[in-house]
């Protein structure tokens, strides 16, 4: 099981970004969470195997809405155990 955070920068909030980020992660059966973050980014972890997060990394820069300048994907070791995946706030 790996964890990684996904930052996404550029235009990619007010854009359907999370909700497409949610149902991406929910289709690859990844758990975690996606949020807006005040500096206008959006933060998304995801949990599950390294398959598939590889899989829906795929699948985000290639299908996102908006417009992804950059995005920063960090390996969190010792992570929280997520059960679901959720949009936060």
């Amino acid at each position: 099981m790996e964890t990684v955070q996904f930052e996404l920068f550029g235009m990619v909030q007010g854009v359907g970004m999370r909700f497409f980020i949610a149902r991406t992660a929910k289709r690859h059966g990844l758990n975690g969470y996606v949020r807006n973050r005040r500096d206008g980014s959006v933060e998304c972890i995801v949990q599950g195997k390294s398959s598939t997060i590889d899989a829906f990394e795929t699948t985000i820069n290639n299908e996102h809405p908006g417009a992804i300048e950059r995005i920063e994907k960090t390996t969190i070791d010792h992570a929280h155990s997520y059960q679901t995946f959720e949009i936060t706030h």
